[in-house]
């Protein structure tokens, strides 16, 4: 491998923000929609997910939804649907696309 990291990966560290509540950063996505936004993804992170595993594996989760939120112009976390979430796991699955983007 060249050290490179992988395009989720790579992606999402350009999707980060400050945020103003408590100085961590968050998604980008989840700042626009404002402090206390913020706040919550922080808390669930930080004390909903107790298990690390787990926490890792939500976390990569985020950072792919939020990405493809972002190409799908998804304006922050706060505009998400259902028929967003839906679209992301389909898309996901590669089993085709229920929006056009």
């Amino acid at each position: 491998m060249d050290g490179a990291m992988p395009p989720s990966t790579a992606a999402s560290k350009n999707l980060l923000a400050p945020c103003s509540a408590c100085n961590p950063v968050v998604p980008a996505l989840v700042a626009v929609a404002g402090e206390r936004a913020g706040i919550c993804f922080l808390e669930f992170f930080a004390a909903a997910i107790r298990n690390p595993h787990t926490r890792r594996a939500y976390s990569r989760a985020v950072a792919d939804f939020l990405l493809w939120c972002e190409h799908h112009a998804v304006p922050s976390i706060a505009a998400v649907q259902p028929l967003h979430v839906a679209a992301w796991i389909v898309n996901r699955r590669g089993i085709g696309t229920l929006l056009a983007g």
